[in-house]
């Protein structure tokens, strides 16, 4: 299970989907979902870790070739991804 989330147009959504899913086709489902175009979507691991000033958001981008683990989900915990469009704000 994993968490997409595209902020500039507010949408969120959970996705089930296995270890071994290119990340290409996560971002073609969760663009299909969304009304976006997959064509010019990056998706980004979010991390978020804790320091002194509280929480710190920690993007890493993923290769469409990848599959999801290698790209950073969790097997056993919902990870959670950014999808951006190229020209958002």
């Amino acid at each position: 299970m994993i968490r997409v989330a595209h902020r500039a147009s507010k949408q969120e959504s959970k996705f089930t989907t296995k270890g071994s899913t290119k990340v290409a086709k996560v971002i073609a489902g969760a663009c299909k979902s969304f009304g976006l175009d997959a064509t010019r979507a990056t998706m980004y691991l979010i991390v978020s870790m804790e320091d002194e000033d509280g929480m710190i958001e920690n993007l890493f981008p993923c290769d469409k070739g990848d599959t999801v683990v290698r790209a950073g989900a969790e097997q056993d915990a919902e990870s959670k991804f950014l999808l951006k469009i190229a020209g958002d704000p």
